[in-house]
């Protein structure tokens, strides 16, 4: 049983099946209510024309029955005679035309008179074209109130019994025909005219029961093949819609690292595929532009590693070639620890990017006196700009904002000790800070080298040098400013970069003072 519903359920998942399935369904549950619909609005209307004529029927022979008979024809009279002598001309009681016998006044109680004071030729030109037809099998009967038969015609021997004739009529009332279905025959009944009689007019459906059921069986046929030919129109309809799904699924798995440019084809797909299509070729551009920023990242950290790693070692292999004074040992020492420091703050950039890279989770923010942090910073600073003849002017608005205070720290170091390294033997860094209602902005301004205006764009990459040259006499590993901008995105604000050469640079932050916890 596992076994099966392992099979079963990998093919219940597919989306194809169950697009398959819903439009099955809803097919299906259509052609069965059109087809209901059909099937009783047609029964419907059959029966009620049979039961129109049998109506017509039974008043028909209602009808019959009202008429009044013609006067008997009286002869001229004779010579008088005893009163209680019946006329010699005059038919005897109970004769042809007469009105005595069982039928006539002078029979019993409740009779309607003779046969021929009736004209039940008239039921066959009253009554409705299908009960006088030679070739439907039909009954016409009058009961009397005591069971006799007072009329029978027809070509059918399946008449009710008087039995079943009473028993049904107790439940009538006088002047409503009634029609039931009994078996094959279907018939209408009416209480007569006359105390108690009762009027019967019946005809054999098997030939309209026949035409339903040929009708039923014609919808279903009709059902089944309808349904048959919808479901293999969907199914091939179904297969060409999703045929631009498994294009894109082949692509999807040929794609590799190697081959990260690779785009889905949205030229030829429908609106809703192309949509979806392109958001992802646009998460493969993201993904291609990661992937090879990470390259970039781990090519250019080896690189710059590889750099005081080799002068690490050649000092080293130089210093244990052969015996060597003091002097050249000390000499030799010094520069390893220079090709040391560098790859130390070389690997704390890399923790620092790395640390930030992964607070774009989750980073804790906590109100930051922001004029403080820079006036720490300012201090800290100081001899080194006295070392490079720099002098450092700060204008400092109190002001706070939520923040994260050590990578806000990090953000004003870094701007400060690239303004001091770059700046010319006797220049200035100012360092203003202004607040409004909404942002904190702050300005740092050197007076150094500069920066060309084609190189402002590629500012904030990182490893990435202006004068390369230059970059590693001062020991700059390319991170600062990559550093700065993702302190400033963390804090959703904003950096910008103005600098002409030879005059100077200036950076400029805008900082919100409220924010929420940031999350990307």
């Amino acid at each position: 049983m596992a076994e099966a519903k392992r099979s079963w359920m990998p093919w219940f998942r597919t989306l194809r099946w169950r697009i398959q399935a819903w439009y099955a369904t809803i097919l299906l549950l259509s052609l069965v209510a059109f087809g209901t619909l059909l099937y009783w609005e047609s029964a419907r209307s059959l029966w009620r024309d049979i039961d129109g004529d049998l109506t017509g029927g039974v008043r028909a022979l209602e009808g019959a029955m009202r008429v009044p008979p013609p006067p008997p024809p009286f002869p001229n009279p004779g010579p008088p005679g005893r009163w209680d002598e019946p006329p010699r001309d005059r038919p005897p009681p109970g004769g042809p035309g007469g009105f005595g016998g069982p039928n006539g006044p002078g029979g019993p109680p409740g009779g309607f008179g003779g046969p021929r004071m009736i004209d039940w030729s008239n039921f066959d030109r009253m009554a409705p074209i299908r009960l006088v037809r030679p070739e439907r099998r039909t009954y016409r009967m009058v009961w009397n109130m005591d069971g006799t038969v007072m009329y029978s015609a027809g070509n059918t021997g399946d008449v009710p019994s008087w039995e079943d004739i009473s028993s049904f009529s107790k439940g009538m009332r006088d002047g409503n025909v009634m029609v039931r279905q009994r078996g094959t025959i279907r018939e209408g009944l009416l209480v007569g005219p006359r105390r108690g009689a009762v009027i019967g007019v019946g005809i054999d459906v098997q030939p309209e029961i026949d035409r339903i059921n040929r009708f039923l069986m014609l919808l279903i046929g009709s059902g089944v093949l309808v349904s048959g030919l919808g479901l293999l129109g969907g199914a091939w309809c179904l297969r060409r819609t999703l045929r631009p799904m498994r294009e894109m699924q082949q692509t999807a798995s040929t794609i590799r690292t190697e081959n990260l440019s690779q785009r889905l084809k949205v030229e030829s797909m429908d609106t809703e595929l192309s949509e979806f299509a392109a958001s992802i070729n646009s998460m493969l551009d993201r993904v291609e532009a990661g992937f090879q920023q990470q390259r970039q990242f781990a090519a250019d950290a080896s690189h710059e590693l590889r750099t005081p790693l080799a002068i690490l070692l050649s000092s080293t292999e130089l210093a244990l070639s052969r015996e060597r004074s003091p002097e050249a040992y000390r000499l030799e020492l010094e520069k390893c620890q220079r090709a040391a420091q560098r790859m130390k703050s070389l690997i704390e950039a890399l923790l620092t990017l790395s640390r930030m890279d992964a607070s774009n989770q989750s980073l804790a923010m906590e109100p930051v006196a922001m004029d403080q942090l820079c006036r720490d910073q300012i201090e800290l600073h100081q001899p080194l700009a006295t070392q490079h003849h720099v002098s450092i002017t700060s204008i400092l608005e109190e002001c706070e904002l939520t923040g994260h205070a050590g990578i806000l720290e990090r953000m004003v170091a870094n701007l400060l000790l690239n303004s001091i390294s770059y700046n010319r033997e006797g220049g200035t860094v100012d360092v203003v800070l202004k607040s409004d209602r909404e942002t904190v902005a702050l300005e740092i301004r050197d007076t150094g080298i500069g920066i060309p205006k084609e190189e402002i764009p590629n500012l904030f990459q990182r490893f990435y040098r202006v004068d390369k040259a230059r970059s590693r006499l001062t020991g700059g590993s390319g991170l600062g400013l990559s550093i700065c901008e993702l302190v400033v995105q963390l804090h959703h604000g904003k950096i910008e970069v103005d600098s002409q050469i030879g005059v100077g640079s200036t950076f400029r932050i805008l900082l919100p003072k409220r924010q929420a916890k940031v999350t990307h």
